[in-house]
């Protein structure tokens, strides 16, 4: 796996100069972000209409949003979710209590865990596209909306998780290890709740989720937090629907829900007072998860997945732990172009 690596381009400083191998990227990137430029429409009434190079322009919330209402606090959001009509290739909100998160006191003797609070943002869009090399910072090329009251605000009001998915197979184990070619980003955009924003209104003490994020993205303070605590948890939510041979889904089950700490494929970028993005590089996964994933990638278009991340608490001053987003994704239509167009994958441990 390559090391962890960090971008804070509005951190006070210069944004660093572009490596050769990373030019083909960066000029695309730059040329999509032209594009965006000329739309006269707001953000999010915008949809895909042209391409640029090998990828679609995908504005925030191209994939439709199919919510599905809960019959209470008590329902199991799975169970839900599978026993209603799912339109191919949306997705819906999901809970932040479908995820199972460390809680004190004494986690460490006791290893207790429980349903986590409501997830600290709701997703207000999410966008697939395509391309001949993976892309970072997606931030820069996508128009947010704008906060007037993020001056106030010590979070930042918009998250951005972009999942950057390879679309080819993994490198031989007597061959260089390949980190860049053909692939997917699914990108989620979330916005502060109301909640968090009533939390920090009060004046009162944060909350512990609350603090500990606010640590981890600050630029100096969330240094060490950046590399140690972004932790994912992705599963399916029906095992069976998919076809899986018995052996894929034994594998499936093992893992399903099983949260992992994401150290060293992880980038983080900052715009003060716009957003926060976390780039998620698959691409970079060590040789044997990437075997794994690609065993099961081919099913991905059958495959309802529920996703999310949370940041590791650790001691019971930052406990319990809380969701930063939580997600579903649905499956995409059989005949929806070519290859997985889109599928959720988040992280945790």
């Amino acid at each position: 796996t390559m090391p962890a690596r960090e971008t804070q381009p509005k951190f006070g400083q210069n944004r660093p100069p572009v490596k050769s191998e990373n030019r083909s990227r960066h000029a695309c990137a730059t040329q999509l972000r032209a594009c965006c430029a000329q739309s006269a429409e707001p953000a999010d009434a915008r949809v895909p209409r042209a391409r640029v190079g090998a990828m679609e322009r995908l504005a925030p919330g191209n994939l439709p949003n199919h919510a599905t209402e809960l019959s209470g606090s008590d329902a199991d959001p799975d169970q839900e979710q599978n026993s209603c009509t799912r339109p191919p290739h949306s997705w819906s909100p999901c809970p932040g209590r479908a995820f199972r998160v460390r809680c004190g006191p004494n986690y460490e003797k006791n290893g207790r865990k429980a349903a986590s609070g409501s997830s600290l943002y709701e997703v207000f869009g999410v966008a697939t596209y395509n391309s001949e090399r993976k892309l970072t910072h997606v931030g820069r090329v996508v128009e947010l909306p704008v906060d007037p009251t993020a001056a106030d605000l010590p979070l930042p009001p918009f998250l951005v998780i972009n999942y950057m998915i390879p679309n080819y197979p993994p490198s031989g184990f007597m061959q260089s290890k390949k980190t860049n070619g053909p692939g997917w980003n699914l990108v989620v955009y979330c916005r502060l709740t109301d909640a968090v924003r009533a939390a920090l209104a009060s004046g009162g003490p944060l909350p512990p989720s609350v603090d500990l994020f606010r640590r981890f993205a600050h630029p100096e303070e969330g240094r060490a937090l950046r590399k140690e605590r972004l932790k994912c948890i992705f599963g399916t939510t029906d095992t069976s629907a998919p076809g899986f041979n018995p052996v894929t889904k034994h594998l499936i089950q093992s893992y399903n829900f099983k949260p992992f700490l994401s150290k060293t494929a992880s980038s983080f970028y900052s715009v003060s007072g716009k957003y926060f993005e976390i780039d998620v590089d698959i691409h970079t996964w060590g040789q044997t998860t990437l075997q794994a994933f690609n065993t099961v990638k081919s099913r991905m278009p059958k495959m309802s997945i529920r996703g999310g991340i949370v940041i590791e608490a650790d001691g019971d001053a930052e406990m319990p732990e809380q969701m930063l987003f939580s997600l579903c994704k649905f499956p995409r239509e059989p005949n929806r172009g070519g290859g997985v167009r889109a599928c959720i994958l988040g992280g945790g441990g």
